[in-house]
C-alpha cells in the first residue's frame, strides 16, 4: 500500500554506513526488503537503536503508491474489511499508522504478533483467526514471492501488486494487479 521499499532501503543503507562504515549500493540492498526486518538486522549485526534512528530519519519519505488512497476509500465505503499483515515491527509502522491512510486500517498484524513470519502462513492465519475472517472471503495483496507463499499456505487468494516498480512478475499469483484500482474489479 505504501512505498516503503525506498525508505527502508535508504534506512538500511544509512544504518550499515553508521554501524560498519561501509556503503552498499542501493540496488544491492533493495532485495533485502522482501525479508523480515529482524533477519536483516541480525544478518548485518545492526543495533536496534541505530536502526530505529535511521528509520525515523527516512520515515517522512514514505508515500502511498498511486491510487492506493482512492482504493482504500472505496473499499471502506463498500464496507469491505481491510487490514495489514506485515513483517515490519509495530514501532516501524507507527509513523504510517498515524497518517490519514494508516488510520483506516483497524486490523493489523505485525512481526511481534507471530512466532513464524512470511513466507510462513502463520501471520495470515493469525489475522484470519483474530479478526474472524474466512480465507475464502480474503484477498492478500503483496509484492514478493514470500507474500505469495504466505497467502497460498493460508489458502487465501493472492494479488500481485505490480504497481510497485520493484515488484517482479511472479508465476502462481491468482491476480496480476497493475494498478491499485484493479482490486475493485475483484469485488
Amino acid at each position: 500500500m505504501i512505498n516503503s521499499d525506498d525508505y527502508s532501503t535508504l534506512a538500511l543503507q544509512e544504518t550499515i554506513r553508521i554501524e560498519h562504515n561501509e556503503v552498499i549500493p542501493f540496488e544491492e540492498l533493495i532485495i533485502k526488503n522482501t525479508l523480515p526486518v529482524e533477519k536483516v538486522i541480525a544478518d548485518y549485526k545492526i543495533r536496534d537503536s541505530i536502526w530505529k534512528m535511521c528509520c525515523e530519519r527516512f520515515a517522512t519519505s514514505v508515500k502511498p503508491f498511486e491510487n492506493v488512497e482512492c482504493l482504500v476509500s472505496q473499499l471502506v465505503n463498500c464496507n469491505c474489511s481491510i487490514g495489514i499483515v506485515t513483517s515490519r515491527r509495530k514501532k516501524d509502522l507507527k509513523q504510517f499508522r498515524n497518517t490519514e491512510l494508516g488510520k483506516r486500517f483497524k486490523q493489523v498484524v505485525c512481526f511481534e504478533d507471530c512466532l513464524e513470519h512470511k513466507p510462513s502462513s502463520e501471520p495470515i492465519k493469525y489475522y484470519l483467526n483474530k479478526f474472524l475472517i474466512t480465507n475464502t472471503d480474503t484477498l492478500y495483496i503483496g509484492d514478493s514471492y514470500c507474500d505469495m507463499l504466505s497467502a497460498k499456505g493460508a489458502n487465501v487468494a493472492f494479488g500481485l501488486a505490480l504497481w510497485n516498480p520493484n515488484t517482479q512478475n511472479i508465476e502462481g499469483a491468482d491476480f496480476q494487479l497493475n494498478n491499485a484500482l484493479d482490486v475493485l474489479k475483484l469485488i
